[in-house]
């Protein structure tokens, strides 16, 4: 400081306190500055020379500028979430190059000026800026999917019934003190067909069949560091007809429709989502015992989202809402193999199954609801992949009971499934507001999908001796993380 005065023997005798630093005086005449942490901006202080005759006193204005590494840093620092950190570096950067819109600087100058306070609310508002609730769409593709492969599964298994499920040899009809077995009752429709004992009944069920079956399904997920929580409800249906082509092979094909209702925890916003998807499907049982069946699928998805920002930072109240709609296609295919014992009116099973599973969400972009603070935090998100391989093994156990109008099914399965791709899914996108620069990217890791899970059903099919079948059934899920899931649904056939 000394070589910017003009005298001979020259010394500093006194030095200021700056407010946002300090200062000291050193040997060679110098004054060292330094600032507070995550302080940017004016700051001033005093100093005071004599050349030991005479006194005087000078203000020394300095200007404090962060780099941009210390700006990421000190939104990065504001919070533990991960995906927060990665959305608050983005924002450092652009708010130091100053090459965004007028728009962002204004929602971001307030969020780095209040981080440079350290007050609490910076990493909540962080956190809400992240747009986590983005890729539940994958998730609620993922709904979609089940529920439509579900039900055709239902309608299979229900074929098989028709055709494996019924052993006149070993059925037996109780009524009222006296029973009726399975070999006097072929002996008996025989004989009205006009046949001997050992002639053949047709047991067979029309060879057209039509169907349909609706669901609904409720469930939430729990939020974890890398996903929001939500709320969901489902209504699936699926209409159907099938041919069997011979004693041994039927074939049909299938439309789905299913909405999903989504809603964010904690006012985050909400999802809808509508889906449709067009099945081939067909089942084939060389012996009375044994079957193979699969399923191929093709769909699309339509969803409307919106995403609620709402934070307060030192005099600005953000409260946003952000709305997008774009679409999505998935592709399935299902393949499974199975064995059925019978004894008595019992029938049971193991059955093992292969499900690959190909989603695709669409890029998209959000549109503000207003040009208020807070609205620069649009963003754009590319595409969205999810592939998924899914093995299931499952026992079956159903019980066959005569009734005057026909006959009366019981049954419940239980399935162990294992997922054998484990790549944690990455939401990619920008902001809508930010600079056309390489820095104005983000990457969000999602969970992954559980390894290892279990799912309960359990029915109850009656089918009339001149009418319809119908089928109640419940499913849940069992220990898949932070996942809750239940499912009633009810299923009408016809067969001509």
């Amino acid at each position: 400081m000394l070589a910017n005065d003009v005298g001979a023997g020259l010394t500093i005798t006194q030095v200021g306190v700056p407010a946002h630093g300090s200062a000291v005086a050193g040997a060679d005449g110098a004054i060292i500055y330094t600032s507070v942490p995550n302080f940017a901006g004016a700051d001033t202080f005093t100093y005071t020379i004599t050349d030991g005759i005479s006194a005087d006193t000078a203000k020394v204005t300095v200007t404090v500028k962060r780099s941009k590494e210390d700006t990421q840093n000190l939104l990065e620092n504001t919070t533990d979430n991960p995906n927060a950190k990665v959305v608050g570096r983005t924002i450092g950067s652009l708010c130091f190059d100053q090459a965004a819109s007028a728009t962002f600087l204004r929602d971001c100058d307030t969020l780095v000026n209040a981080a440079s306070d350290n007050p609490p609310g910076v990493g909540l508002a962080l956190e809400q800026i992240t747009p986590e609730a983005l890729g539940i769409a994958v998730d609620a593709s993922q709904t979609s999917v089940q529920n439509q492969m579900l039900s055709i599964r239902s309608r299979m298994a229900s074929l098989r019934a028709g055709v494996m499920g019924i052993n006149l040899d070993q059925l037996n009809i109780q009524r009222g003190g006296w029973t009726l077995s399975g070999r006097d009752l072929r002996y008996l429709l025989a004989s009205v067909g006009g046949g001997g004992p050992s002639a053949d009944v047709d047991t067979n069920l029309g060879a057209l069949g039509v169907f349909a079956s609706g669901t609904f399904n409720l469930g939430n997920r729990d939020r974890t560091e890398n996903q929001t929580g939500f709320d969901f409800k489902t209504l699936a249906l699926t209409v159907g007809a099938d041919y069997r082509l011979n004693d041994q092979f039927v074939l049909g094909t299938a439309f789905s429709y299913t909405a999903i209702d989504t809603d964010v925890d904690s006012s985050g916003g909400a999802l809808d989502t509508r889906g449709y998807g067009l099945t081939l499907y067909g089942t084939y049982y060389p012996t009375d015992q044994f079957y193979l069946d699969g399923m191929v699928n093709y769909g699309w998805n339509n969803y409307d989202q919106r995403r609620n920002v709402t934070y307060q930072l030192q005099n600005t109240d953000v409260k946003q809402s952000f709305d997008s709609s774009y679409g999505g296609q998935q592709f399935f295919v299902d393949l499974g193999v199975g064995y059925e014992f019978t004894s008595g009116n019992l029938t049971f099973g193991p059955e093992v199954r292969l499900s690959y599973l190909d989603v695709k969400v669409d890029p998209f972009q959000e549109r503000a609801g207003n040009s208020n603070p807070g609205s620069a935090w649009a963003v754009a998100i590319d595409q969205q992949d999810l592939q998924s391989l899914v093995s299931t093994v499952s026992g079956r156990v159903s019980y066959l009971i005569d009734q005057p109008w026909g006959v009366l099914q019981p049954q419940i399965e239980f399935s162990w499934l294992h997922e054998f791709n484990d790549d944690n899914c990455v939401v990619i996108g920008r902001f809508v507001e930010g600079a056309a620069v390489p820095d104005n990217l983000f990457q969000l890791a999602t969970d992954p999908v559980d390894k290892n899970y279990f799912r309960l059903g359990l029915g109850l099919s009656a089918r009339f001796n001149r009418g319809p079948t119908v089928l109640l059934q419940y499913r849940t899920l069992f220990d898949y993380a932070n996942l809750e899931e239940h499912a009633i649904t009810t299923e009408l056939r016809w067969e001509f």
